[in-house]
């Protein structure tokens, strides 16, 4: 699992599946190589939408003035839904074999 204080930038994970509930006032994550499932409520469902809805995005830590910001990023990367932008999830997945 990445350490946030050492690793500076992040990337969606590949095995992420991001959906809305039927009733559309939260987004639901699930990440297949981790098996995390994570229920988000709007409008904080958005924004955790916004950050993993491009795989190849390059994400970085928000500053510590952002303390809300920082704890849903902490969160990500705890769940797996955020990995550091240079691990290679392929390879781990081959070794989980």
């Amino acid at each position: 699992m990445a350490d946030t204080t050492v690793t500076s930038t992040f990337r969606p994970s590949r095995f992420n599946v991001v959906t809305r509930t039927d009733d559309g006032d939260a987004v639901v994550l699930y990440n297949s190589m981790r098996g995390s499932v994570f229920r988000v409520q709007d409008p904080v469902g958005r924004r955790v939408h916004d950050l993993l809805h491009n795989r190849r995005s390059v994400l970085s830590r928000p500053g510590s003035d952002a303390a809300d910001e920082s704890r849903l990023f902490d969160t990500l990367v705890t769940k797996g839904f955020l990995v550091a932008e240079d691990h290679d999830e392929l390879a781990e997945a081959d070794a989980l074999r």
